[in-house]
């Protein structure tokens, strides 16, 4: 438990940095006249934006609980990021078509 613990975190690590990455682009979406308005672009602007908070949170949180030896917190909190990402997938690329 305490080795995925800390291969969680640094996973997680890995994908903040991607994420970071990612919600360069995502200002563009409102590029098209009239954009502003829709709200499925919104959703999609604040799904990218919030991702790197959660990510951010779960590492820092999940860093603590493990140098205060609990691992098991540390797991659950390290793989929150992770679901929220595959969550967040399938409900983008389902419900905004």
């Amino acid at each position: 438990m305490k080795n995925a613990a800390v291969f969680l975190n640094l996973f997680n690590i890995l994908v903040l940095l991607v994420s970071l990455v990612c919600i360069l682009p995502t200002v563009m979406i409102f590029d098209a006249p009239g954009s502003q308005k829709k709200i499925g672009l919104w959703i999609v602007f604040w799904v990218f934006m919030v991702f790197p908070l959660v990510t951010l949170t779960c590492i820092g949180l999940g860093w603590k609980k493990w140098f205060d030896g609990d691992y098991e917190f540390a797991l659950k909190v390290g793989a929150v990021a992770p679901v929220y990402g595959v969550v967040a997938a399938i409900f983008l690329f389902t419900f905004l078509r």
